[in-house]
């Protein structure tokens, strides 16, 4: 299971890795092996890779999958979280962006009706954005807490 899921996410995200991302998660696994040479063993890179990415200014998305699969097939718990953690940050980000760019475009647009199409877009974007994450897996975060409750009582 642990194997599939690391598979899918890896494929899925390892593209909104950063440079810096990929130093963390690569040290978490670090800590684990001991040495850069066994943690790229695991990994399936060669440590020059490791060592060129100082001078790289990305990283290759084969290798950010490679690092991304081992460290949640490693530490599924801390990788998750460490995504999550990151895209909450960039979310909030160019959200920020995004409605900072939606308030100068209000302030200069002088057509009535251009305007009028502008306010409603951006009251339908800030209801979006006002949604909780949470209420979209609102159902695992239910049976999550049911078998905390169930695990606690026994």
């Amino acid at each position: 299971m642990v194997i599939r899921m690391a598979e899918y996410i890896a494929n899925r995200f390892a593209e909104i890795l950063t440079k810096g991302d990929a130093y963390q998660l690569f040290n978490m696994l670090q800590e684990k092996y001991g040495t850069i040479a066994s943690a790229c063993e695991r990994i399936g890179i060669e440590r020059r890779t490791f060592y060129n990415w100082r001078n790289a200014r990305q990283i290759n998305i084969e290798t950010k999958r490679k690092l991304l699969r081992v460290a949640i097939q490693e530490h599924p718990i801390e990788t998750l979280k460490f995504l999550t953690l990151k895209a909450k940050e960039r979310t909030t980000e160019i959200s920020s962006h995004l409605i900072e760019t939606l308030r100068r475009h209000i302030i200069e647009e002088e057509n009535p009706e251009k305007l009028k199409t502008l306010i409603t877009t951006t009251k339908t974007i800030i209801n979006q954005l006002s949604t909780p994450i949470i209420e979209n897996i609102h159902h695992e975060v239910e049976n999550l807490l049911k078998l905390i409750d169930e695990k606690a009582s026994n």
